[in-house]
Order: structure tokens, then C-alpha cells, then sequence
């Protein structure tokens, strides 16, 4: 089965037609970085730096050289553009508002608290921020958000462990509050640092969902040492893991799930190419996987244009 139809159906379809369905379908959205889905026009306002530059971006479409020329675009373009409570509202209404109009029915966008702190904001304003605008866009299209909060390995572990619990506890009850879980992402060959870990021992105990971004740049032994030492449920990418066929066994066997992204793996070198993706062996395998758009603004790919090169 693909896209829920039988795969014979698939082959024989239309470009046009396959297109067609997948713009149509309910989808749900469950790897967007938040702060790497802001409209460009909108960074282009915000931010006066970036006024000057073309429309579309000039990083589009192209391989980034390495992840430390990726994380450029955030400190250089995109984080200027936040800041202030007004900005991280509009920014959440905009980014579920652009899903909604793609039949995103549920998303979980991945929220980094510290990055929109830099201009004196606290975490109570940040979060108070975010959720005006996703109760904005509730209101008005047909959508559901819970939030991931999200650790970026690069930032002091210590810092960012207690910021997050600091807004855990403003979110509201695990489960039935703003927040659904959490994620470790940024470059994971730098490993786990013993904050983190504690933090997801936490997590567990609160019973939130616990995703790490693990198997993006590394191989299969940052999943191994992610699935021990995190207990995590859920990889964002994971694809590394696909080197290892025993790897791919048992994770298939414990219900892992990966939440892919093709094109962000493409363009930062985690595939060489969509041809010999390792999506296609995660599936063979019998893992569960789903398809996500990751950074929209810095891959110029919807989550529609991610099933369309799927498929």
C-alpha cells in the first residue's frame, strides 16, 4: 500500500491525478521544525537584513556544504525575524495556516523556546506567544497542533534542560495540555549529554512522546545509543539506521517510528540521491514511517511535494 491506495493503482496513475489526490487527502504533519516553516516573505519584513535578498531564498534547492552552513540560515536569517511576543504569534498562525491550506489536519511542530529568547523574551512570553496563534488558527481552519518542545544539542545542555521544564509546567497537564512530547535534535554526532537524558527519564515518567533526532547525519549506532539511553519511541529521520538490517529488526519490532523527510536527507547528505533513499528499506523492513516536510523554508518542499516524490 501506498498513500492508502494498492501500489499497482499507484503505478498506473497519472502524474497529474497522483498530484491531485495527494494535495487533497487529510494529512498529518508530524516533523516541521517550527522556526524552519516561517514564510520567507515574512523573514524578509522582519528581518532587515534580509530584505536585500532575492525572492526565493538563495540557499533553495541546493545541497548545504555541511550542517554548520545549515545552521547558518537560522542565526543569519530566520531568528533575526523573531523575537517579540507579536512576531512568535504571527509566525505560529502563518506556519498552521500554510499546513491547513495543505490538508494538514493534525501537526506537531517542533518548538526551540531558546531561540526566541535572544531579545529578552521569557519563557512564559514565548510560550503564551505560541499558543495565542495556534488557538488563532483553530479557530479558523480545521486543524489540531500540540507542540513538541524541542532541545538543541548545540546550546548549553543545562540552559536548555530548564527551559524546557520550565515550560512544561506552563503547558498544562502532559496529555491533555500544549505539549506533547520532546525531541533532541541539532547535529546528533555530538551524542547525549547527561541533561538530556535526565530530562527524558522525566519525560517518561509524565508519559509525553519522546522523539530524538537520531540516524540524520550518523550511522546506526547514535540510534542504538538514542533507543538505550533515551528510551525514545519516535526518530526524527532515523535513516541511518537502515545500515544495519538487525537494527532495522528490532526497532521494527519494538514499533518505532521514523519520521522521515527525503528531501532534507538529500540536502544535507544523508542520501545521495531519492533513488536509493533508505525509506524504501525501513518499509521492507516493517517499520513504521511517515512523511514530513522538516525545514520547509530552508528546502522549499511541502509536506504534498514530500509524498509526491514518495510515491
Amino acid at each position: 500500500m501506498v498513500l492508502g491506495f494498492p501500489t499497482r493503482y499507484i503505478k498506473h496513475m497519472r502524474p497529474t491525478d497522483l498530484a491531485n489526490c495527494i494535495r487533497k487527502m487529510p494529512k498529518a504533519e508530524l516533523h516541521i521544525h517550527f522556526e524552519g516553516a516561517f514564510r520567507w516573505s515574512s523573514v524578509r519584513e522582519l528581518n532587515p537584513e534580509a530584505r536585500s535578498l532575492p525572492d526565493p531564498p538563495p540557499w533553495m534547492r541546493r545541497p548545504f556544504a555541511s550542517f554548520d552552513d545549515f545552521r547558518a540560515v537560522f542565526r543569519n536569517f530566520i531568528l533575526p525575524a523573531t523575537g517579540s511576543e507579536e512576531r512568535v504569534e504571527r509566525h505560529m498562525f502563518e506556519v498552521l495556516e500554510d499546513l491547513a491550506r495543505q490538508k494538514v489536519r493534525y501537526a506537531e511542530p517542533i518548538l526551540s523556546v531558546s531561540s526566541h529568547m535572544a531579545q529578552g523574551l521569557s519563557v512564559a512570553q514565548v510560550l503564551g506567544a505560541v499558543r495565542r496563534g495556534i488557538e488563532r488558527a483553530e479557530r479558523a481552519y480545521p486543524i489540531r497542533c500540540r507542540l513538541i518542545l524541542g532541545l538543541v544539542r548545540e546550546f548549553p545542555p543545562k540552559e536548555e534542560a530548564s527551559r524546557v521544564r520550565e515550560a512544561l509546567e506552563l503547558a498544562g497537564p502532559p496529555g491533555w495540555g500544549l505539549v506533547a512530547g520532546l525531541d533532541l535534535m541539532g547535529d546528533d554526532r555530538l551524542g547525549l549529554d547527561p541533561e538530556f537524558i535526565e530530562l527524558y527519564r522525566e519525560g517518561k515518567r509524565l508519559g509525553l512522546r519522546l522523539k530524538v533526532h537520531a540516524g540524520e547525519l550518523a550511522g546506526p549506532q547514535v540510534v542504538r545509543e538514542a533507543l538505550e539511553k533515551l528510551d525514545a519511541g519516535h526518530l526524527s529521520h532515523g535513516v541511518g539506521a537502515a545500515e544495519d538490517s538487525g537494527l532495522l529488526r528490532e526497532l521494527s519490532a519494538r514499533g518505532v517510528w521514523f519520521h522521515t523527510c527525503p528531501t532534507s536527507n538529500v540536502m544535507m547528505g544523508g542520501a545521495s540521491g531519492f533513488s536509493d533513499h533508505p525509506i524504501k528499506r525501513l518499509l521492507e523492513a516493517g517499520c513504521n514511517v511517515t512523511l514530513n516536510s522538516d525545514d520547509p523554508v530552508l528546502f522549499g518542499v511541502t509536506i504534498s511535494d514530500e509524498f509526491e516524490c514518495a510515491a
